[in-house]
């Protein structure tokens, strides 16, 4: 049963190393959701990285690892309008398939003000982003066997057979990514309407030698606010809608946040979050998400953990995923109010 279990994740893998991998965290990874939200945030400099572990409950040697590190840069260039410079790396890969792929993009946004009343603290913009970058697949294709490597006289599968598969070790590609976003902000409350289409040039990542496999495009759209309810607290909701060829998926819910020592600097956040996709059967929830961020000054950590309740819980003890984030802010904030930018 364990050998048909990871015969099936290798495959797992193999399949999703065509699809993009989604984080539970998305508000709190903002490159990686749209690349308009780079530079939209209340600092001059922000880092953070994200690192996602999937199915270790079933085969810890096979868990998905998804990784991603970024930086970017917020300038006021004209009255205020601004210019957001970053760079991402984006990296995904299973142990056992030995698969993955690694990105690497420069980003840059301008957001463009519409229209704001600093008496009233409120400032409506268009922000429009793009990721341009170069993506690599690569494998270790030692490990595997084939059909073709079966002995028939010893009635086993034999390494030492040649298999006749042409499949390379690696494939280096380009790749381009683009988004737009309007946000209001105000002194209570503050909401947002994005898109974004990832991977518009297509580019072939097989690692067959002699066919192509092109990566679909992805779509992808972010809703979301803060609004206010009075002593120190706010709750941000939000979906992030996500389609990929035939994979739609999307996560909506919550977080709740409160300010302990009743300033913007610190506070804690707890969210519950419900994960909806397509399947044969029709629309599912495999996943609820519990989700915690702490914020301590200019730095906040997230914690969120995945729990299975699709009929995969029977094989994985109910045990989805866990993802740790962090992201530091600093530099004085070029903007002329306390908030001009929306929190996600």
């Amino acid at each position: 049963m364990k050998r048909i279990l990871v015969f099936i994740f290798i495959l797992n893998a193999v399949f999703l190393n065509s699809q993009d991998a989604v984080f539970s965290q998305f508000y709190h990874n903002p490159p990686t959701a749209n690349p308009a939200l780079t530079g939209v945030f209340n600092g001059k400099n922000r880092a953070g990285t994200i690192l996602r572990n999937q199915w270790y409950s079933v085969v810890p040697n096979a868990s998905l690892t998804t990784t991603n590190i970024f930086y970017d840069l917020r300038l006021n260039i004209l009255n205020d309008d601004y210019l957001g410079i970053g760079a991402m790396v984006f990296d995904d890969r299973s142990g056992l398939a030995k698969i993955g792929k690694t990105h690497g993009y420069l980003n840059l946004s301008y957001s463009k003000h519409l229209t704001g009343d600093k008496y009233r603290g409120t400032d409506q913009y268009l922000v429009f982003g793009t990721q341009f970058g170069y993506g690599i697949t690569y494998l270790d294709n030692s490990g595997f066997l084939f059909g073709s490597q079966f002995n028939k006289n010893t009635e086993v599968v034999d390494p030492d057979i040649i298999s006749g598969e042409n499949l390379l070790s690696s494939k280096l590609y380009p790749d381009i990514n683009m988004g737009l976003m309007w946000y209001f902000t105000g002194k209570t409350s503050s909401y947002y309407v994005s898109g974004a289409i990832s991977h518009l040039n297509r580019p072939d990542i097989s690692l067959v030698d002699g066919s192509v496999d092109k990566l679909k495009m992805r779509y992808s759209g972010l809703v979301g606010g803060e609004f206010e309810t009075g002593n120190g607290i706010s709750l941000l909701p939000s979906l992030f809608f996500n389609m990929q060829g035939q994979i739609i998926q999307s996560i909506i819910g919550s977080n709740i946040r409160y300010e302990y020592f009743r300033d913007d600097k610190n506070a804690f956040r707890i969210g519950l979050w419900a994960r909806l996709t397509n399947s044969l059967s029709g629309i599912e929830i495999p996943d609820l998400i519990f989700s915690s961020i702490i914020e301590i000054n200019d730095l906040e950590i997230g914690l969120s953990y995945d729990i299975t309740i699709s009929n995969l819980n029977y094989i994985n003890g109910y045990k989805g995923a866990f993802e740790l984030s962090l992201i530091y802010v600093w530099g004085k904030s070029p903007d002329r109010n306390s908030l001009t930018c929306p929190r996600f």
